[in-house]
């Protein structure tokens, strides 16, 4: 699975909730007389939007993340983050684009906790790795909103 590419995430920074599900997760079923898509299905999962890839992680020392959920919040910009997972699931993504979805409410990974009240990103060697909110952080991409999310710096 490749990344997106940085105009990519450009493009789709602040398209909005119904956009951005049609850009991501849909797929073309049928075509007009004029060749262009007239219908779309749904896929369940789509790649990643944010530059990087789960290699990304592996290069964070393992104490570094140690007491992340005392790190202080920050609202950061999503256009320079770095994701270090494979992919997004239409479920969780629906969920966070609904407008249902605040920052208090109820997450969609039902192991809330301290580690998942916030998406937790951390800044190494010039980047910003998302290490836990990829889903939140990608909505807030798509919204052209700042991430709010627990943030330390690593040298």
């Amino acid at each position: 699975m490749r990344a997106a590419g940085e105009k990519q995430v450009e493009t789709l920074y602040g398209v909005g909730a119904q956009m951005a599900t049609l850009a991501l997760f849909g797929r073309p079923r049928g075509y007009g007389e004029d060749g262009k898509p007239n219908t779309y299905g749904m896929a369940p999962t789509t790649r990643l939007i944010f530059l990087g890839s789960s290699s990304e992680r592996q290069v964070v020392p393992k104490d570094a993340t140690h007491g992340f959920s005392s790190w202080d919040i920050y609202e950061l910009d999503p256009r320079e983050l770095t994701g270090t997972q494979q992919g997004l699931q239409i479920g969780a993504m629906g969920h966070y684009l609904s407008g249902t979805y605040s920052r208090n409410a109820k997450i969609f990974d039902r192991t809330q906790g301290p580690g998942n009240d916030h998406p937790v990103i951390i800044g190494f060697m010039h980047k910003k790795l998302i290490l836990s909110g990829h889903h939140r952080s990608a909505t807030a991409l798509l919204l052209g909103e700042p991430v709010i999310a627990r943030y330390k710096h690593i040298s």
